[in-house]
């Protein structure tokens, strides 16, 4: 999913599809420093962002920056703390709330239809409450979609936590994209949904 936000960010900065899979493949120090503030107003944003500092600041403990052993031993209590004990407290819209207070809309008059909202990619919609508001901030919804390891050794019990599967039988995706191909394929097949 951050994959596909990384290419609708690179598509509106004006690269090419050979750009884009070289700062991709190669992992260019462009590629750590999008967004383009200056090339693009496009900007990628998640709903985990304030939980995971929010938990930072508690613990202690940056989840984003553990390595894949440790966020697998951390990952019960980060989900336990966020989807858990902290929504109890503030209701399961808090962390979309969270987010949404940043999103605002201004009147322009060189903006379509006189209002200028920014331009957001939300790379991490897991919860029907966050599509659901995406939807009614006009926005789209793309879900990415790959297929599950063969060998179900493969498989980690969070595969199967509410946030992983949550929008499963969800109805109301724009586009669908099949994410088990090659990353020329994926740029394709993003380029296409917003031609």
């Amino acid at each position: 999913k951050d994959t596909v936000g990384r290419i609708i960010q690179l598509f509106f900065a004006k690269y090419s599809e050979e750009d884009i899979i070289d700062i991709l493949e190669k992992k260019h120090s462009i590629y750590e420093i999008l967004p383009f503030i200056d090339e693009t107003n496009w900007q990628i944003k998640k709903f985990a962002t304030i939980p995971t500092e929010i938990y930072k600041k508690i613990t202690n403990i940056d989840f984003h920056s553990l390595s894949r052993t440790e966020k697998e031993l951390e990952r019960p209590n980060f989900i336990d703390f966020i989807n858990n004990k902290v929504k109890q407290v503030f209701g399961k819209d808090v962390w979309v709330k969270a987010l949404m207070r940043e999103y605002f809309c201004t009147h322009s008059d060189h903006a379509p239809h006189g209002i200028d909202c920014p331009d957001w990619i939300i790379t991490d919609v897991r919860f029907i409450n966050e599509a659901e508001t995406i939807l009614n901030k006009e926005g789209f919804l793309i879900r990415v979609n790959r297929e599950f390891p063969v060998n179900t050794d493969d498989l980690k019990p969070y595969d199967f936590e509410e946030s992983e599967t949550e929008l499963d039988n969800y109805d109301k995706f724009n586009y669908v994209i099949d994410n088990n191909d090659s990353l020329e394929n994926l740029i394709v097949k993003v380029k296409e949904i917003l031609i």
